[in-house]
């Protein structure tokens, strides 16, 4: 049984309520969102407008290239805990910026 909401056909559809939104610029030195994860969120949803590498833990929480990667344009649902933290780092010479959105 899912516990997702449906749509009209009874199909179980993908749902996410937005919640709090960190932005974080993404350069050659690892950044990381600056509050930890509020109590209740499980999920996150990542988008960068670069080609970038990701972390998550508990802080401080440093990304390297060799770390997950999150394709420039792509949006990505990951599951997290209370009190962690993700950290970026850019692949490649352009900056750019990330986006972190808790869901509720």
């Amino acid at each position: 049984m899912t516990h997702l909401p449906s749509d009209n056909l009874g199909r179980a559809i993908q749902a996410f309520y937005p919640g709090r939104v960190e932005v974080v610029s993404v350069t050659g030195t690892h950044a990381e969102t600056t509050n930890g994860f509020l109590d209740g969120t499980t999920v996150v949803r990542l988008a960068c407008d670069v080609g970038c590498h990701y972390t998550v833990g508990t802080p401080p929480v440093d990304a390297t290239t060799s770390d997950s990667w999150l394709p420039a344009g792509v949006v990505e649902y990951i599951n997290v805990s209370r009190g962690q933290m993700i950290s970026f780092i850019r692949e490649g010479g352009s900056s750019g910026t990330a986006w972190v959105t808790e869901g509720l």
